[in-house]
């Protein structure tokens, strides 16, 4: 809420959706034993059910901070996508959302990673001069 008289950069870092998943859809709590059977299981319903909570919460948050600043730019990034042994693909599906104010999204490409949304929000909304990396993922495995 706090007023600032030029450009400024605020991270959070938030764990949804991400396992433990307490609640369902409609933000109902659920019941504990259910809780950690479905940790154990990492099954895509699960995650899918508890994405629409967190996109329910996420509308919210989005709203209230564009009501404090219409100027802000938002980004929302996931650090990586659906987690889990059967399907290592569903890994790099994360969610990579950006909002301007202007509404111009033309240094955007169609696609690219994380690497470099940063680079790109910093380069029009600071003025930075950020070279892009070549976007690539690694799939890293514990042995």
């Amino acid at each position: 809420k706090k007023q600032h008289d030029r450009p400024y950069f605020l991270y959070a870092h938030f764990m949804m959706p991400h396992p433990p998943y307490y609640y369902n859809e409609k933000g109902q709590l659920k019941d504990i034993k259910t809780v950690y059977a479905e940790s154990l299981k990492h099954d895509v319903y699960s995650y899918a059910k508890y994405s629409l909570y967190a996109s329910s919460k996420i509308k919210i948050m989005v709203k209230e901070l564009l009501q404090q600043n219409p100027n802000a730019c938002i980004l929302l990034l996931g650090d990586h996508g659906f987690r889990n042994d059967a399907e290592k693909n569903r890994q790099f599906r994360n969610l990579n959302a950006v909002y301007f104010p202007d509404g111009d999204y033309a240094s955007f490409p169609d696609s690219l990673t994380n690497v470099n949304v940063f680079r790109l929000v910093f380069n029009k909304i600071f003025r930075e001069q950020k070279p892009m990396l070549k976007d690539r993922s690694i799939f890293l495995q514990d042995k």
